[in-house]
């Protein structure tokens, strides 16, 4: 029949026609979905980069801010018992001039434990701030965000046990305790550093097919 011999003369090239369209869609078709993962590992690393950014600043703030806290640590460790040992030898002695000068001596302590308390007091404000930062950034349940709460929240309760001692001893169990909040605070931020180290150590999510080829 003329339609079975013009099929059988012209299969060839019918083949030939529909594996070229099948082949132009397929390539349309990988270059789409390349071009969309290009775009998406674009994205990411974009967004990446504006978390590392804010990462960063967190980890040197938070580290110059846990400094500040350790070091009225030690100030309100030190001033406390020298204030015992002059108390000790005014009272031994017993003048009034012996009495003025541990005022005095108190008075000077004490301004610059005052300023050391109010140095560190808003470097805490600005820690708890960040943490608002973080969790716009990342997922509330990301370990940096949990870590660095428990960091900020170590530190800022160590400082409050401190404070009182700018004006007065403590009890005996609260410096007992001290050791146990600072001990909770190196601990806190610790896990900290290490969630943010984790983090910075993840591979990115594939580029296209075709630039990962390029880049082998």
């Amino acid at each position: 029949m003329p339609t079975e011999s013009w099929l059988s003369h012209n299969l060839g090239s019918i083949v030939l026609a529909v594996a070229a369209v099948a082949g132009a869609s397929l390539a349309a078709f990988v270059a789409i979905w390349n071009r969309r993962k290009e775009l998406e590992h674009d994205r990411y690393l974009t967004n990446q980069e504006h978390i590392r950014t804010v990462i960063d600043a967190t980890v040197i703030q938070s580290s110059a801010t846990q400094t500040l806290v350790g070091d009225f640590l030690s100030y309100i460790t030190v001033f406390e018992a020298d204030r015992t040992k002059q108390q000790q030898a005014a009272q031994a002695v017993g003048t009034s001039k012996e009495q003025e000068k541990l005022d005095k001596w108190e008075r000077e302590a004490r301004e610059k434990l005052e300023a050391e308390r109010e140095k560190t007091r808003p470097k805490l404000q600005e820690l708890m701030e960040s943490s608002i930062r973080l969790s716009i950034r990342l997922p509330l349940d990301d370990p940096i965000v949990l870590t660095y709460e428990k960091a900020y929240q170590a530190a800022n309760a160590l400082f409050l046990a401190l404070s009182p001692g700018v004006t007065e001893n403590r009890s005996e169990d609260s410096r007992k305790a001290d050791k146990a909040l600072n001990k909770a605070r190196h601990e806190a931020s610790r896990a900290f550093r290490d969630a943010c180290r984790a983090w910075f150590n993840v591979d990115p999510p594939p580029r296209g097919f075709w630039k990962r080829l390029a880049h082998r």
